[in-house]
């Protein structure tokens, strides 16, 4: 039961990993493709939505540079990603574990 417990957790972690870079990688792309936009005035929608972006991507990166931040980012997932998959299919069931007895 406890095996079934760790695999769960490692997946909420891999899966919690994927949403932080996923979000970061779509707020910069969005910052990115209207960057140079048709601002309409004070109440422009996509300048709002660009303060929104760029205030997760500083929330999320913590005052670093944007290609440093992802790059950590991505790998953070990425060790996440191996550390889950390493030990995914491997049977860590002992004979002490299973209490079989062993007779010469």
């Amino acid at each position: 039961m406890h095996i079934k417990h760790d695999r769960k957790g490692r997946l909420a972690v891999l899966l919690l990993c994927i949403c932080i870079a996923s979000a970061f990688l779509f707020s910069s792309w969005y910052l990115v493709s209207h960057a140079e936009h048709d601002c309409t005035g004070a109440h422009c929608s996509v300048c709002a939505q660009l303060h929104l972006c760029a205030d997760t991507m500083q929330k999320l990166g913590a005052g670093l540079c944007a290609s440093a931040t992802f790059a950590w980012l991505l790998a953070a997932a990425l060790l996440c990603a191996l550390l889950a998959l390493s030990s995914f299919g491997k049977n860590r069931d002992t004979l002490v574990g299973l209490k079989v007895r062993l007779n010469n």
